[in-house]
């Protein structure tokens, strides 16, 4: 699940750098003066860094989302395998009640 995860966030940057490098090499051949041009690579810089930070964050929810079924699932687990493991002990507890119930009868029996 962790390889996954990381091969997401690798391919989500590389896109975002990708584009980044594609916009600010545009730019730069572009025929704007160096004034213009510095503010419109400041302003696509901080677009394209909003837009990274906010799937970055939406990574972080999905994951922590994922987490807590995870978890949620885990405790579900755990109280079913308590469940069934009292539910054994009383079982056996019977049966060893019943056990020594016929242990004694019969003992009372030969006597």
């Amino acid at each position: 699940m962790q390889q996954n995860t990381d091969k997401g966030i690798y391919l989500t940057l590389g896109m975002i750098l990708g584009a980044a490098a594609g916009v600010a090499a545009g730019m730069l051949a572009a025929p704007k003066s160096g004034q213009e041009t510095r503010s419109e690579l400041k302003t696509r810089a901080k677009s394209l860094g909003d837009q990274a930070q906010q799937k970055l964050n939406e990574r972080r929810e999905r994951m922590a989302e994922k987490v807590h079924q995870v978890a949620d699932k885990a405790a579900e687990k755990s109280d079913e395998l308590a469940m069934g493991a009292n539910q054994m002990i009383e079982k056996a507890s019977r049966k060893t009640d019943l056990a020594a119930e016929r242990i004694k009868r019969e003992t009372n029996d030969r006597l």
